[in-house]
């Protein structure tokens, strides 16, 4: 696994140390001494994960941590504390300022390199689920905008159709009912003189038409099977 490693701290030969730790596994490794200085080349170019000392002349680790995560630039970074205090008190103050992990001095070779891996692997899947959340969230909003469109164009040509003949026979008059799966007017049978009621099929974005119809049409056929007289009956169904 590579990966761009930031290393903060003031002793020279613990840089040099976890330096030569990480370049030998093929890591690109980038230092500062002091916490002032690091700060400004985090935010000028942000690495994929930081290793953080605590104590530090000027600024310790903790205060360098807290400015990393109040900024929205630097906040995800994943920031594992190395240090060579061992109470657990500034484990959970390391903890509770945004570290993600806690190494303890002298470092074990294995062990920096196992967290170092653990910790990039977290950090990646987290982009990569942030990454296809937004493509969804996209998606979603692109449906939406396509289904208010299609409501705002069914809306608008319902209320026209009145006046118009279907199927040469219908003569829809005005609009008594809708729904999410149509729209129902009073109509008359032009051939007979008889008043009907006619629905028409709500169009739905990005569903499929073909099914849409298939439902519509055994709606029709469903409901030609009841025979009472509290139910509407079923005169015809046809596609114009």
């Amino acid at each position: 696994m590579s990966g761009d490693i930031f290393i903060i701290d003031d002793n020279p030969n613990n840089l040099n140390l976890l330096a030569g730790i990480l370049r030998d596994q093929k890591y690109g490794v980038r230092m500062a001494n002091a916490g002032k200085r690091a700060l400004a080349a985090v935010r000028a170019a942000p690495p994929e994960l930081i290793m953080l000392d605590i104590t530090m002349p000027e600024m310790d680790g903790y205060e360098v941590c807290q400015r990393l995560k109040s900024d929205p630039a630097t906040r995800d970074i994943p920031v594992i504390f190395i240090s060579a205090l061992d109470d657990v008190l500034d484990k959970v103050k390391a903890f509770r300022v945004g570290g993600v992990d806690y190494v303890t001095k002298p470092f074990q070779a294995e062990e920096v390199l196992a967290r170092v891996e653990s910790q990039l692997g977290l950090s990646r899947m987290r982009k990569e689920l942030e990454r296809k959340n937004g493509e969804l969230e996209k998606t979603n909003d692109e449906l939406r905008r396509s289904q208010e469109k299609t409501k705002l164009v069914f809306s608008a040509l319902s209320e026209v159709l009145p006046g118009t003949v279907l199927a040469g026979k219908y003569r829809l008059e005005k609009k008594i009912g809708s729904g999410g799966f149509g729209v129902v007017y009073r109509a008359t049978h032009t051939e007979l003189g008889r008043p009907i009621a006619a629905k028409i099929l709500h169009p739905t974005a990005g569903g499929d038409p073909r099914l849409d119809l298939e439902r519509f049409r055994l709606e029709g056929l469903s409901s030609c099977l009841i025979n009472h007289p509290n139910a509407v009956t079923v005169l015809d169904f046809g596609v114009t």
